[in-house]
């Protein structure tokens, strides 16, 4: 579906299906096991439209910011994203501004058009403005059948367990990384940072399940006694890998 189309069908949803938008991996994965369940068109693109909104909204500084605000680009067709930003701009006493128009549409053009006039030269000619295409040539690579031989499958492992974490209590950290095919968690001693206890599953379509199944093994195993003083969702541990 296009914007227009998309936009159309969320418009009135009053009961939009939660999706994060912190991840884009998630993301989809969740709009995809939404849908593969038969879930509402329609609260599925709400759910999509707000958590765009949502992800951008955290760049906005309400105290440090200008108070008036244009969105733009294609986007802002959207009624439900300028709905969503007007109640939120309107909470942080912060003002949405519309441009007359196309304006907002077209703003990278308008802004074109304005330094060309104002470097007053003459057009170059057409055959400058457009490049030739760039050789291009295709690679063959044998069929992924060919090296079936090479191909090993491991068995799964059963949860790592550290001997500290079969010791007395300690205050712990737990990690997750909720993939769209593999779903990990890691607990970590609050105090050394070594690792207590860790665990391995396929998310099988259903992140939410893999991460609770995740959290109910380490709970009810050997390491559940510890106590929990911080939960990293994915899209944290995932900011904190791309720092390290």
């Amino acid at each position: 579906m296009d914007i227009e189309s998309a936009a159309a069908i969320a418009a009135g949803v009053s009961d939009p299906a939660p999706l994060s938008g912190r991840c884009p991996v998630i993301l989809k994965t969740d709009m995809t096991h939404l849908a593969n369940k038969g879930e509402n068109r329609a609260r599925i693109l709400a759910g999509l439209f707000d958590a765009v909104c949502e992800n951008v909204q955290v760049l906005v500084k309400p105290r440090l910011s200008p108070p008036d605000v244009v969105l733009l680009g294609g986007v802002q067709r959207a009624s439900r994203v300028r709905d969503h930003f007007k109640r939120f701009l309107e909470a942080h006493e912060m003002r949405l501004s519309e441009l007359p128009g196309d304006d907002a549409l077209f703003v990278e053009a308008l802004g074109c058009a304005l330094v060309a006039a104002e470097r007053r030269v003459s057009l170059p000619p057409l055959d400058r403005l457009i490049a030739p295409p760039p050789p291009a040539h295709l690679e063959k690579l044998p069929p992924l059948a060919a090296s079936l031989q090479r191909v090993r499958r491991l068995k799964a492992h059963a949860p790592t367990v550290s001997e500290a974490a079969q010791a007395q209590a300690r205050n712990v950290i737990v990690g997750f990384d909720i993939g769209s095919t593999g779903s990990k968690t890691v607990v970590l001693d609050a105090e050394t940072g070594t690792s207590l206890w860790e665990d391995y599953l396929r998310t099988s379509g259903d992140p939410v399940g893999a991460a609770q199944t995740l959290m109910r093994q380490f709970a009810e195993g050997p390491a559940g006694k510890h106590r929990v003083v911080a939960l990293v969702p994915p899209a944290a541990a995932a900011r904190s890998s791309a720092r390290s």
